[in-house]
């Protein structure tokens, strides 16, 4: 916890707070304090006002509605005071949360079965995941043509194919596709040699080369791959000389006719600040983009999860999941995983969907009475890099009028605000809002960061 303003009635309450939170913790259990408590901010603490920075708006209306009253008994129980508890949204705290959390690729399986150790060879850089596998990958019509064009690179190494770009939002399967070919290419062919890594590692194995003096050592093997699957890698864009240094590897990898295999989240063509000859070789092979998932895909993919938990729920609430869940694999995982802990303590023929609806609350979007033009814009904040300062003055700058066009499209979508009501928050009319939204939707129809954006941000804010 980090304090950040000052008090009155208490000269340490730093130590008061946190002897507080333990207190709490003690009663709510490690999981609850973890997932509601721990990533808050203890702003204000004095004799009227108990604040709280909380990461999203879930977060706030969770605290409010049924950690409120454990919090205030604690802290009267040492402090013998009973201020107001307020909660503001923190838009760089939520950033900071999510920058932490970014490296997870799958949640936690619940009660599932330990996973088989994979026996490392020369060939792994990274373990792959046991459980990502052609054969318990979920296909429809968002990504079937990806499925089936990895399936032949993994069967044809380097004559079909080659270039394989797949690209996608955010939890659509690239990953799991990408793992797919290396598990099924090693499994038929043990001698092959791939070589599976991220665009993070490549960037960081080849800065570390150079500064090692190993560069030498660094091209060999990368280049002497009978198969490089790169994912992520639109993240070499980042770096001038990486991207040069990747350019010459793939040069050698296609003259000596070798596969490769690549995942980005974003159109080679949409990728900022991509070289031009990087760009033209990505698109030079097969490019295809995954999808959406839409409902048919979402129904399967949840029949398939309860199916390897061997749980069973009713046809209604299952179709109630494919409606109302995000269309994002990842994150419908997550849900399932919470919903078996409701199962786990309830006879599964007594679930209904009132019981699925709140254990999902901050999955399912339930409605717009607890989401505000600030919500949205600290949201905003978190993800563009951009000040509540900056969005409310007016400026012309690119970055500043995109974000907060995105703001006004989303309250648009969200919120049950009035025009006016929109356009008062940045002091304009209802004119500009009706352009900012009308812009920003026909942008994410054909710029698939906009799209991507739009996705984490309805995520972030717990809608679909």
């Amino acid at each position: 916890m980090t304090d950040k303003g000052g008090g009155s009635f208490v000269e340490n309450r730093n130590a008061l707070w946190s002897d507080t939170l333990e207190k709490v913790r003690a009663e709510i259990g490690d999981t609850v304090f973890n997932m509601w408590l721990r990533n808050t901010v203890l702003i204000r603490l004095d004799d009227e006002v108990l604040e709280l920075g909380v990461p999203t708006t879930f977060a706030r209306v969770y605290i409010a509605g049924k950690l409120a009253g454990v919090i205030s008994k604690h802290l009267y129980a040492t402090a013998k005071k009973k201020p107001l508890l307020r909660m503001s949204i923190n838009g760089h705290l939520h950033k900071k949360i999510r920058e932490a959390q970014a490296g997870a690729e799958e949640p936690v399986n619940y009660e599932a079965p330990p996973a088989p150790k994979k026996k490392k060879s020369k060939t792994d850089i990274f373990t792959l995941n046991p459980t990502y596998k052609f054969d318990n990958f979920i296909t429809g019509p968002s990504n079937k043509l990806a499925f089936d064009s990895a399936v032949k690179v993994a069967n044809h190494p380097a004559k079909i194919y080659n270039p394989l770009f797949i690209f996608g939002g955010y939890g659509l399967g690239k990953t799991h596709l990408l793992q797919g070919i290396a598990e099924k290419t090693l499994a038929e062919n043990p001698s092959f040699d791939v070589f599976y890594v991220t665009g993070d590692y490549f960037i960081n194995q080849f800065v570390s080369s150079l500064t090692n003096g190993t560069i030498d050592k660094f091209r060999a093997r990368i280049r002497g791959c009978d198969m490089l699957i790169i994912d992520d890698v639109h993240i070499l864009a980042r770096k001038a000389a990486s991207q040069e240094e990747f350019l010459q590897c793939f040069n050698a990898l296609e003259g000596s006719a070798k596969q490769i295999v690549m995942a980005s989240d974003a159109h080679p063509r949409s990728i900022e600040k991509l070289r031009d000859e990087l760009c033209s070789r990505f698109v030079s092979g097969m490019l295809i983009e995954i999808e959406t998932l839409d409902f048919s895909t979402k129904l399967a993919l949840i029949d398939n999860f309860l199916h390897s938990h061997q749980k069973t729920l009713s046809k209604q609430i299952r179709e109630f999941l494919a409606e109302n869940l995000p269309s994002n694999a990842r994150e419908i995982k997550g849900a399932i995983i919470r919903l078996l802990a409701l199962i786990s303590i309830t006879d599964e023929t007594q679930v209904n969907i009132p019981m699925v609806r709140q254990a999902l609350k901050d999955f399912i979007f339930l409605g717009n009475q607890h989401l505000s033009l600030s919500d949205i814009e600290n949201a905003v904040i978190s993800h563009l890099n951009v000040t509540s300062e900056q969005l409310h003055a007016k400026t012309r700058i690119g970055k500043i009028v995109f974000a907060r066009q995105v703001i006004m499209s989303l309250a648009r979508e969200m919120t049950d605000l009035s025009l006016n009501e929109i356009a008062e928050f940045f002091k304009m009319n209802h004119a500009n809002v009706l352009y900012a939204d009308r812009r920003i939707k026909e942008q994410a129809k054909t710029e698939i960061e906009t799209r991507n954006l739009l996705e984490k941000l309805r995520r972030d804010l717990r809608c679909n």
